[in-house]
């Protein structure tokens, strides 16, 4: 399939023009990719229906909590959006793909999200800050928060994505996401889990996040239960 993409050099442009109107440029033109049938138009219709009304949810929110719930909510109708690719590694692998996403689809959204009553919105939100991307790309980091939530629903035996829905911006982005234990859905679980039931904090989490990744390089805990998992971070929580 031919798919849409925007460069880093072209993402980076456009985002420093949007924050300086003497630099103001035009949406980047997005350059197709593979070979096949076009998939812009359908991506279009996608994204554009999965992302209507979230505006007027935006407008009702006061902190960093419900903004990270809204997120998980639309993480999850993203990825449904856009699970005609599942099958297609070589476009949801693709940085530039996930920049063309952030550019010229959820660019608002994105600002939204990581804007902070004392911090700017980083370029890194739409994938411009380096030529790498990872979880601070905004649309990219709800693919894979709601991936992780579907590997937790296949576990459960239910399929569902309702992990997502669980807010804590921190412990997705510098702990799930950012950690080994995102590979292993029961490790992800049994971490939501705890968070979720008020059993550990996010504070709390942040050394032994460190000592499970050194135990990963040890134990291949992608194939552990959920029994094996609790037991792990058990020991490390009360440690």
């Amino acid at each position: 399939m031919k798919y849409p993409t925007i460069n880093h050099s072209d993402a980076a442009r456009y985002v420093s023009g949007q924050r300086n109107p003497d630099e103001r440029v035009s949406l980047p033109e997005p350059r197709l990719r593979g070979e096949g049938r076009n998939i812009s138009h359908e991506l279009h219709e996608a994204i554009t229906n999965a992302f209507k009304g979230w505006q007027s949810r935006a407008e009702k929110i006061s902190n960093q909590q419900q903004k990270d719930g809204l997120e998980g909510e639309y993480a999850i109708k993203l990825f449904n959006a856009l699970s005609f690719l599942l099958d297609a590694p070589e476009v949801l692998t693709d940085r530039d793909f996930w920049r063309f996403v952030a550019i010229n689809h959820l660019y608002e959204f994105c600002e939204w999200r990581e804007t902070r009553t004392s911090k700017p919105c980083s370029p890194a939100a739409w994938g411009a800050d380096s030529r790498s991307i990872d979880r601070d790309c905004v649309p990219y980091r709800m693919f894979n928060r709601a991936l992780v939530a579907r590997s937790i629903g296949v576990l459960a035996g239910d399929g569902n994505l309702n992990y997502s829905k669980i807010a804590s911006g921190d412990l997705w982005k510098s702990h799930v996401l950012r950690a080994d234990i995102s590979y292993s859905a029961s490790m992800s679980k049994t971490l939501l889990d705890n968070f979720d039931q008020g059993n550990v904090k996010v504070s709390s989490v942040r050394g032994p996040i460190k000592n499970i990744g050194r135990l990963h390089a040890n134990i291949y805990y992608e194939v552990f239960a959920e029994d094996d998992s609790q037991e792990i971070w058990n020991s490390e929580l009360n440690s």
